[in-house]
Formats: structure tokens, sequence, C-alpha cells
């Protein structure tokens, strides 16, 4: 799925009081216990940690994705640094989605995709 999003997890998470304290706001909420695909009769596996996913982009192309997400640390510095901070919180992942094709021959991109290097330089403190 393309897009990008923010992950924060943590065993003793509390999500719901943790979000209640943010300007941001969750697209996905997961308890520690709870199965991870409810619906599924072959899966029963259940999560391991608490946690919520925050959007940081919904855009298909990788570059852009890592645009909107540099722009987002930015914005949301203050608030992540003491998001960061709580404790109970042991990850927050940042996670780019982006789709691949294959022919049968050889992979095929669109754009160039960025390097490691490229996206491990440190983002703009505003």
């Amino acid at each position: 799925m393309p897009g990008c999003v923010l992950r924060v997890h943590g065993r003793d998470l509390v999500s719901d009081e943790t979000l209640s304290g943010l300007s941001l706001s969750a697209c996905k909420i997961w308890r520690r216990g709870e199965r991870r695909l409810p619906g599924s009769k072959m899966n029963r596996d259940v999560h391991e940690t608490s946690g919520f996913s925050i959007v940081v982009s919904e855009q298909a192309d990788l570059r852009a994705q890592v645009r909107d997400a540099t722009r987002f640390l930015g914005d949301h510095r203050d608030e992540l640094l003491t998001l960061g901070r709580q404790p109970a919180i042991e990850g927050m992942v940042l996670d780019f989605g982006c789709f691949v094709s294959v022919a049968a021959s050889s992979w095929r991109r669109s754009t160039p995709t960025p390097t490691a290097a490229d996206l491990a330089r440190p983002w703009p403190m505003a």
C-alpha cells in the first residue's frame, strides 16, 4: 500500500491516553493481546505491543513520501520529541510503502529510488 505512516508502539502503551495529548490523530490503533487479523480463520497471531499509526503522506511516489515525511517531522518536531520521551513508548518508525512493478526479466522503476544514505540525511529542524 503506498503512502507513509508513523508507527508508535510500546508494550505498556495506552494508545488512547497518549493520543488525547496530541494534535495528531491516528488512522489505526491496536492493543496488546488483540488479534492482528480478527477476521482470519488461519492467522491467530496477536499484537505483542499496543500502538497507533499516524498518516504522514498519502502519496504513491516514494520521493514525494520522503518530502512529505521531512515536512511532517519539521512541522511536528516538538510534539514528536515529547512523544518519544514517554517511557511507555518503545519505538517510533516511519513506514514507507510503494508499489514495485516486476517484469519477467527485470525490475522497472518510474523514478530513481533514494538510497539509504539519501534517506539517512538529517531532517531539518524547523
